[in-house]
């Protein structure tokens, strides 16, 4: 049992750090040096997309 909460924790740590790093490349884009929360939302959009690319099927 504690090796899937360690394999869960892992992951959303991982997704949770991905997206603050993005969030945070929005923010430098932006010529500001903290994130604001339209950055996390674009950072979000970035992870829809991404999600969709990776899992579409193209004939």
């Amino acid at each position: 049992m504690s090796v899937a909460i360690e394999a869960l924790q892992h992951a959303s740590e991982t997704y949770v750090i991905g997206l603050f790093e993005d969030a945070n490349l929005c923010a430098v884009h932006a010529h500001r040096v903290s994130i604001m929360p339209k950055d996390l939302q674009l950072a979000l959009v970035f992870v829809v997309i991404t999600f969709k690319e990776a899992f579409s099927y193209k004939n």
